[in-house]
C-alpha cells in the first residue's frame, strides 16, 4: 500500500493535539491572570474609596461665607472632641495651634466670622469659665487646666 502526501503518521496528529491542547490552556491560564489581577485592583479601589468616604464622615466645615474652617471629630478616651488646628508665626518661628472643642461649634449660637482664627500679642485674649456648668461634666478639671 501506498501512503498519501497529505497523511500524517499517528505521531504527528497527537503531537498536533497535545499543542492545541497545550495552547488551550496557556490561553486559560492567561484569562485568569487578568481575572485574578482585575479583582485584586478592585479591591484596592474599594479600599481607597470607602476609605476617603469614611474620613469624610468625621470632618465637616464650619463658618459662614466669610470663611469657613474644617472641624474634624475625634475620639479622646471616651470623649468625643472637635479638633481644628492652624499654624502661626511669632517672632519668626512657626507654631501649631490645636484647638479641641467639646461641644459640636455648628449646635452653638456663637457668631462666626472671618476665615481663620488669629490670635496677637497686641490685644488681650478673654476666656470665662461657667463655674455652674462645671458641676455637670466630669471632665470639667480636665478642661479647665487645658484652658
Amino acid at each position: 500500500m501506498r501512503k498519501k502526501k497529505d497523511d500524517k503518521a499517528p505521531q504527528d496528529e497527537d503531537r498536533e493535539a497535545k499543542e492545541k491542547l497545550r495552547k488551550k490552556e496557556v490561553k486559560r491560564y492567561d484569562s485568569q491572570f487578568y481575572i485574578i489581577i482585575g479583582v485584586i485592583v478592585g479591591l484596592i479601589a474599594i479600599f481607597f474609596i470607602s476609605s476617603m468616604i469614611f474620613k469624610s464622615l468625621n470632618t465637616f466645615e464650619y463658618g459662614g461665607p466669610t470663611g469657613k474652617i474644617t472641624f474634624t471629630r475625634e475620639r479622646f478616651d471616651e470623649l468625643m472632641v472637635y479638633h481644628y488646628y492652624y499654624y502661626f508665626i511669632h517672632n519668626g518661628q512657626t507654631y501649631k495651634y490645636n484647638l479641641y472643642l467639646r461641644n459640636d461649634p455648628r449646635e452653638n449660637n456663637v457668631p462666626f466670622e472671618g476665615g481663620e482664627i488669629f490670635l496677637t500679642i497686641q490685644k488681650p485674649v478673654y476666656v470665662s469659665v461657667d463655674g455652674h456648668k462645671l458641676i455637670q461634666c466630669e471632665h470639667s478639671n480636665i478642661a479647665v487646666a487645658g484652658l
